[in-house]
């Protein structure tokens, strides 16, 4: 009963434990040799289970990584996916996940599928019908699928070699007006392209020389850390970045900046100026413009990339512990 009140806290995403330890505990606690009862609730609660674990809620991969290698471990134990049950024969799991949690736990052992068995009515199969195995390696398929995809989404690295033909113009330079667009249109969690344009800007940065056109590097980076500032990131996407940032002089020369330390503060309308500060031919000066040695001064970059990279390692201090580990 008390697994069950955490699923469903969870499950309705009002939390009432850790999701992440509660995830993982239970992912963890197939035995050995599970008999039917034990294994058909293992499936039915991973299953039910693996949407929230790839929402992005989890920061930890360790979760998926049990929830994975319990459902490769009870997968061959299923069969071959026959079974002679009219399709009406199998119970029905797609609308309510806390509900079809609560009857996995049930499922593993004798008292809960007592309880299951007393609620039995004509909207509820018997326990029979949740033990198939045809039914359960459906359900199992479909949630290692799942976990598989949702653990390269979140934690896996990503390929934007294919956002030069967006980003790009013919003759190399960023199009910036249709970059900044894409990520100003788009400020709200997790948002793909944002996340993905903020990685490709921050690989841009990486990838041209110190003695490059300080402009042709200082936009990239500032769109990096624009990007981390404004979207929810995935731990794949967010590493990648702050492995980047890692690379900024953090310390560059002390003593007086030559614009008298007037960086350019957080609060202003980046597109507006990043736009003016890398074609300023083709866009209109800002109202409250800076000028473009404080926008590339070694000091406000540094400042940038500390706080995007501090904003990561807050977020994803349990993800780094466990890689560390």
């Amino acid at each position: 009963e008390s697994d069950i009140k955490d699923l469903d806290g969870i499950l309705n995403d009002y939390p009432y434990a850790d999701p992440r330890w509660t995830l993982e505990y239970l992912a963890g606690s197939l035995p050995s040799h599970p008999t039917r009862g034990v294994r058909a609730g293992y499936v039915v609660t991973m299953y039910a289970s693996c949407w929230y674990a790839v929402s992005g809620r989890i920061r930890t991969s360790s979760v998926l990584d049990s929830m994975i290698e319990g459902l490769e471990v009870v997968l061959p134990q299923l069969g071959d996916g026959t079974c002679a049950h009219a399709p009406d024969e199998h119970p029905e799991t797609g609308f309510d996940a806390a509900g079809t949690a609560a009857d996995g736990i049930r499922l593993r052992s004798p008292g809960g599928r007592a309880c299951h068995a007393a609620w039995h009515d004509e909207d509820r199969l018997p326990v029979r019908n949740w033990l198939c195995p045809a039914f359960l390696r459906g359900l199992a398929e479909t949630a290692l699928g799942e976990l598989r995809q949702g653990r390269e989404t979140l934690f896996g690295s990503r390929d934007t070699a294919r956002l030069d033909a967006e980003f790009l113009r013919p003759d190399g330079r960023i199009d910036i007006g249709s970059l900044t667009a894409l990520i100003e249109d788009n400020q709200f969690d997790e948002h793909r392209d944002v996340q993905e344009a903020g990685l490709w800007a921050a690989r841009r940065y990486a990838a041209l020389a110190a003695d490059a056109d300080p402009v042709e590097r200082t936009v990239p980076l500032l769109i990096a850390t624009w990007c981390v500032e404004i979207v929810e990131m995935p731990y794949g996407v967010a590493k990648d970045i702050r492995d980047i940032l890692s690379t900024v002089d953090a310390h560059p020369a002390e003593g007086q900046c030559a614009h008298g330390d007037a960086h350019p503060t957080e609060n202003r309308d980046l597109q507006q100026h990043l736009n003016h500060l890398y074609a300023p031919a083709e866009f209109a000066e800002p109202a409250d413009v800076s000028a473009p040695d404080a926008w590339l001064c070694p000091r406000h970059l540094a400042m940038a990339a500390r706080h995007a990279i501090e904003e990561i390692n807050e977020k994803f201090e349990d993800e780094d512990d466990y890689t560390a580990e």
